[in-house]
């Protein structure tokens, strides 16, 4: 559970957050961010073996062109839907996590 953290925890998840949202407004001109924490699938076996999972996407109000492809955020504005990640070829994942790093660095 969240309420667990400790305050160094807390602070530490607080500093990556502001990392993580500033490098994606920098590097792909990110709109805001979604964070969520879901611990459901550790609650399907027994017995459960929980711990804190973040999930992170950024959100975009633009189509986004890199490594000649474009991005789309088809429901900007809306909660996202399930089952519509995009799978890109590793090649083009390693160049998106290149633009983050570069990003990251800057900020840091």
């Amino acid at each position: 559970s969240l309420y667990v953290l400790s305050e160094e925890q807390r602070l530490d998840f607080s500093q990556n957050v502001k990392k993580m949202e500033t490098a994606a407004k920098a590097a792909f001109g990110a709109a805001m961010c979604n964070w969520t924490c879901l611990m459901n699938l550790a609650y399907q076996k027994s017995p459960p073996d929980p711990h804190v999972h973040w999930h992170f996407r950024p959100r975009y109000s633009k189509p986004v062109n890199f490594a000649d492809l474009t991005f789309e955020d088809e429901s900007f504005g809306h909660h996202y839907k399930q089952g519509t990640d995009r799978k890109v070829q590793d090649g083009v994942r390693k160049m998106i996590t290149k633009e983050y790093k570069k990003a990251i660095s800057i900020i840091a």
